[in-house]
């Protein structure tokens, strides 16, 4: 959206959730605060494109292997996600004035990081050794799948809890650290070490540029359009029902009835009473700031490529919080004037203090309003 369409988006999404009932969106708002750094105003509304699902694409994912395979890939302009940072722990950042610790992503990294003392890297790389192909060391952690990730860390491989946040920060996770079983991490840790290297030295994620997964969804939408797909706009549904076989039968909103294989939508895109699985809510943000924040984004090797994007991962103060990240990109992403960054912030409700916290006393990094 650009700035003017975020203000009647949101103008429509105001409301809480009593007042909306089971809306996907709520509490809704536009803020703008004066003049930045040197003078630097809001450009026209158009400059800007802000996407409601910050997100990033790891070279190793499944979505990108589709977009290669369609050739829809031909029809998109990516762009590299470069460093991930990790913030030290909210009781720390108070203490200490927050220092920003880049995430190691090789093993030349581990090598060169200052933070980790000998026996630390030798359990580190011991770690990543095994991560690569986790998959064939099944009796190493299949008795541990269900059980906390950083129990498996410390215990299986003699990693501090000083050095579970950055391995925490690679998997991208919503829940509390004590949450996230070893079944759900390694996978994830697994795809951004095997995607570092595919499309260039140093860095192994990328965004689309321009408008994020909404570029995607318009090429797909052309590139099915020309396949004989067919879209019907502005219907809504009436009523739904589930056959025996699986197939679901929709009464649309001019009567028309049609069957499905697969329903996809947001709950007020159903009837009510329409049964689905519950999810929890998340509190997002999507900050313009000034100025451009290069230090963010340096080259992803020795004459390497400026990267568009970077992850700054704040881990949370005690074990039952969940962490916040944000998803930073460079004007270069094509959402923002040269002189500008953009913030995407996914952070459950209860951490909105440690998020106003951070914004009170982080010096590394601007107002992150």
């Amino acid at each position: 959206m650009s700035l003017s369409e975020a203000e009647t988006w949101a103008e429509k999404h105001s409301a809480t959730e009593s007042q909306a009932q089971s809306a996907t969106f709520t509490h809704a708002t536009v803020e703008k605060e004066g003049a930045g750094q040197d003078g630097v105003k809001l450009s026209q509304p158009r400059a800007y494109s802000l996407a409601l699902a910050p997100h990033i694409i790891h070279a190793q994912s499944n979505l990108l292997a589709v977009l290669v395979s369609s050739r829809l890939h031909n029809q998109l302009d990516f762009q590299a996600v470069g460093s991930w940072f990790i913030l030290e722990t909210i009781a720390e950042a108070v203490a200490s004035n927050a220092k920003l610790s880049r995430v190691p992503s090789s093993r030349e990294d581990v090598f060169r990081d200052t933070s980790f003392d000998l026996r630390a890297k030798r359990s580190v790389m011991k770690f990543l050794r095994f991560v690569q192909t986790y998959e064939e060391q099944h009796e190493v952690w299949g008795d541990e799948a269900e059980k906390p990730f950083p129990d498996f860390l410390q215990q299986k491989f003699g990693l501090p809890p000083s050095s579970h946040g950055a391995l925490l920060a690679l998997t991208l996770g919503s829940e509390p650290p004590q949450q996230i079983t070893t079944a759900a991490a390694l996978p994830k840790i697994a795809r951004h070490f095997r995607s570092i290297g595919t499309f260039g030295p140093g860095f192994g994620a990328v965004l689309p540029k321009w408008g994020g997964l909404a570029e995607i969804a318009q090429v797909a939408c052309r590139a099915g359009a020309v396949g004989g797909g067919v879209y019907v706009l502005k219907k809504g549904i009436r009523s739904t029902s589930t056959t025996d076989d699986g197939t679901v039968e929709l009464v649309l909103s001019g009567d028309e009835k049609i069957t499905a294989s697969w329903l996809i939508g947001c709950s007020d895109d159903f009837p009510s009473g329409f049964s689905q699985a519950v999810t929890s809510g998340l509190t997002r943000s999507i900050s313009v700031v000034t100025p451009s924040l290069a230090e963010l984004f340096p080259p992803t090797s020795e004459g390497g490529v400026t990267p568009a994007g970077a992850v700054v991962a704040i881990p949370s103060s005690v074990s039952d919080e969940p962490p916040v990240h944000i998803i930073a990109h460079s004007h270069e992403s094509g959402e923002c004037p040269s002189s500008q960054s953009k913030f995407s912030i996914p952070l459950h409700h209860h951490c909105l203090l440690s998020l106003m916290i951070i914004r009170k006393n982080l010096s590394t990094l601007p107002d992150l309003h």
